[in-house]
């Protein structure tokens, strides 16, 4: 077994527990639609997620003898670069993060999506309007509709 099947292993059964545990905070009536285990419980399954993505890539590993993404270790030789497409993703988060009032949740999460896909070297094609746009609509889904969370409405919002 390696280190990281061994990781994904222990944070898997970490995320378990910490479900359980925020699964037992008690509501209270001044809190709000989240709730006060909202988050935890999100964080929760985040955790679970990753332990089982990292743990699937350790077996894929294991049975390919491949890794899957070679450009990641690439990028780990040259720091300089690493450190350039970094602020690149900052820069971006940070339009994002700006025009989140202007444009509105939906829209600025598209764009944000779509230029962190082109960004990442996804060329023009079907995925690279699909994925940002159906992505945008279903955290909307999730924050707004579901946990109730008041996103930005943006300028067609203020129309309506």
């Amino acid at each position: 077994m390696t280190r990281d099947l061994g990781l994904g292993l222990v944070a898997l059964a970490f995320s378990v527990v910490y479900l359980i545990e925020a699964s037992r905070i008690r509501s209270s009536a001044l809190g709000d639609s989240v709730g006060a285990g909202g988050v935890p419980t999100i964080l929760g399954w985040v955790m679970a997620v990753t332990a089982t993505v990292i743990i699937l890539h350790q077996l894929w590993l294991k049975r390919t003898g491949s890794f899957l993404p070679a450009a990641v270790s690439e990028a780990f030789e040259t720091p300089g670069r690493t450190f350039a497409i970094a602020a690149g993703v900052v820069a971006m988060a940070s339009l994002y993060i700006a025009a989140l009032r202007w444009l509105g949740y939906i829209p600025s999460t598209a764009l944000f999506l779509a230029g962190m896909l082109a960004y990442q070297g996804v060329g023009l094609s079907r995925r690279l309007i699909l994925v940002p746009v159906l992505g945008a609509v279903a955290l909307f889904l999730l924050f707004d509709t579901l946990l109730g969370l008041n996103l930005p409405t943006g300028l067609l919002g203020r129309l309506f």
